[in-house]
Order: C-alpha cells, then structure tokens, then sequence
C-alpha cells in the first residue's frame, strides 16, 4: 500500500496515476453489420486547437456544438441496389442524398470501394463510380502512435456531355461522344500525436492521425475510336479540374467506432474549418432528417447567453435574410447572408439584446419566411 505523508505528495501521486496512457486502436473498432454510427457537425467550432505532436496531450472538445446528429447504418451489401456494381463489399451505408457507399474490410484495413448516387460535385448527375485497386483506404488497424503510411487510388466518373456549357463544346478541338471526371487521390498519414479528449459526452484515450490529402482533377473527353485526352488547360473547369491539397486530424479510440472528431483544416493548416465528432443526445438541440431537404434553422444554445449561433440547412443558393425580433414584432436585430450551399452556420453576438423571449425568423430573396421559431436571452 502506498502511503501519503505531504498533501503535495498525494498530489504528485495523484497527478502520476491519472497520466494518459499511450494506446493502440485494434480492428475491434472497425464498423460491423448492424452497428449505427452516431456523427455530428460543427460548422463553427470555437476554442477548437489540433495542438502541437508528441504524448500525453490533452483535447478539450466539449464545447463543440451541432443541430443535428447523423446517423450511419451499417448494413450488409445484398441490401444495396447497387451490390452487384460492387461484388465483395463487406457493407454499405447510404447516410443521406440517397448516396450509397461501400465498403471492404481486409486485413484490418477499412477501404470505401466506390459509391453509387448523385454525384457530390455535379449535382443532379447520377452514377455508379469505383476506386481503382483496393479502394480509397479510411482506415488502417492495428494503429499506433509514430505509425505512418501512403496509400493512393483512382476515380473515374462518366457523364452527360449535356451539363457543359455548349460554348465550352464549341471551342473543344473534337466534339466527343463521352466524357469524364478523373480523380487520382493520395493520401500521406501519420500518427503524430496521443493523449486524451473530452468530448461532449465524457472523456476517451485517442491517437491523432494527421493525414495530408493531394487531389488531382481533371475532365477526360473521348471521340470516336481514339484514345481518352484531357480537357484542354484553358477550358479547365473551375471546380472539377486542378490540384486540391486538404490537410485534417482524425483523432481515434479503442473505446469507440466512430472517429472521435476530424477537424477539418483551412489552407493556412491552423484554423479549424470543421469538426465531425461522435455525438449523442446530449450534442445536439432538434432531430433533423437530412435526407428530407427542407429549409430549416436552428438555434444553440437555446436559452442563449452572451451569443448564439444559427445553423441554416437545406436552401438553395440565394440571399437570405435572418431576423431577430421580440414578441411585440419589432426587429432588434437582422442581417443579409449569401447561401452557396444548402448549410450555413452564422454567430451573433447578444451583448445588445435584453433578457426575454425572442422569434428568429429567415426570409428569403422573395421576401417569403420560410422559418420561424423562438429563442429565448437570458442574462448572467
């Protein structure tokens, strides 16, 4: 028995055996049929800090926020529409947007073996579309600290000549008969980090994984019998030709299947963007379908204190208005937004707004609300 003679001691002691200890995430924690994954976004994180390498770190994340959780459903690939696109599939999930993406585990590697769905950069395109090889790899177990990889794979997607521009046909050298979205993704990994994490719904031992994401892009014409060429450099496609480097930390547990979060990071590598973190009731404020795209907005915290933050979901591109107003109809305060997206996440600062019960609305450019709800302010 160890015996504490000084308050410092036990201290020291106490200090020495709450440490972190340094772990390896197994292929336990790979996603198995029937498993439902629980993941939220924050779209506005704030405090959020991937910090620096080395062990025995800390994260605290519990003050990351969503209005809604998404929930994943691991289910088996003979219940896909498109399981015979994809013949050795473990699972597929099909999370929202009627997507559905399949998956192989294989010596305790986790690859997404393609998707089949609309396209998430061409919208309103549909197609079945798989990674060269093994597939885009997620996830690599047994994982450890200092461990590093490189992995690499190919994606080529066919489309309608119709979604281009005609004076984009007009100046092609050949007028093609197919053409394609080709992607080549590497992907450079390292686990650079571990220690622990609180997240909104308790405290995990985790490893940080930063990975290092290069995408190539560029649109492949066809005509006739001769061979695949890509588009000209001076007709490339804002979007859908170029190089794209993305850089983000997937932080990992053996106490969960879910990522503990994947911060998202900006161009400079140290501003967060986003979080995607494992959420439970606690998280979140409202149940929201996302599969179902309707205009919504969604106030947190609610009662608020000293700001608040609102999370539009499912518009069209467009100006909106988000109106802050008391229960007599005077606005206290509104502001104009340009939505490129369906989901825009906005802070407003209440410093100026007096306790009381409050209606937010969000009008659009037609001048038609779409929204209406109530926040309540509350004072320290």
């Amino acid at each position: 028995m160890i015996k504490c003679f000084t308050s410092l001691g036990c201290i020291f002691l106490f200090l020495v055996g709450s440490a972190t200890a340094q772990i390896t995430v197994s292929s336990s924690t790979l996603p198995a049929v029937g498993d439902t994954l629980r993941l939220a976004i924050d779209n506005l994180p704030q405090g959020i800090d991937p910090g620096q390498p080395g062990g025995d770190k800390s994260w605290i994340y519990s003050s990351l926020q969503a209005p809604f959780v998404d929930e994943v459903i691991i289910r088996p690939p003979s219940a896909g529409q498109n399981s015979s696109a994809f013949p050795n599939a473990t699972y597929f999930t099909n999370p929202q947007d009627n997507v559905e993406n399949y998956y192989t585990i294989s010596n305790g590697k986790l690859f997404n073996r393609g998707f089949a769905g609309e396209l998430p950069v061409l919208p309103g395109v549909e197609a079945v579309a798989r990674y060269s090889g093994s597939g885009l790899e997620e996830r690599s177990t047994p994982l450890s600290y200092m461990d590093q990889s490189t992995h690499e794979t190919d994606l080529r997607i066919p489309f309608s000549t119709e979604i281009l521009p005609d004076t984009l046909l007009a100046d092609l050298p050949i007028q093609p008969d197919s053409i394609r979205l080709s992607q080549n993704i590497r992907t450079s990994s390292v686990v650079d980090a571990w220690g622990e994490m609180a997240l909104p719904d308790g405290f995990y031992p985790c490893l940080r994984q930063r990975n290092t994401v290069i995408t190539t892009n560029q649109i492949e014409i066809k005509a006739g019998f001769l061979p695949w060429f890509p588009l000209p450099a001076e007709l490339e496609i804002p979007g859908l030709s170029g190089i794209d480097t993305s850089l983000n930390y997937t932080f990992y547990s053996n106490l969960t299947k879910e990522p503990l979060a994947i911060l998202a990071m900006a161009e400079n590598g140290t501003t967060v963007n986003s979080v995607i973190f494992k959420a439970d009731d606690r998280t979140i404020t409202n149940a929201y379908d996302r599969n179902v795209q309707k205009a919504d907005v969604f106030a947190y915290p609610n009662p608020a204190v000293g700001s608040v933050r609102f999370d539009m979901i499912g518009l069209p591109q467009g100006r909106y208005t988000l109106k802050l107003y008391n229960i007599l109809g005077v606005d206290v305060w509104s502001k104009q937004y340009n939505i490129n997206s369906n989901t825009r996440t906005v802070r407003v600062d209440l410093d100026n707004i007096n306790r009381g019960t409050y209606l937010y609305s969000l009008i659009n450019a037609d001048g038609r609300v779409m929204v209406t709800k109530r926040l309540i302010v509350l004072r320290p």
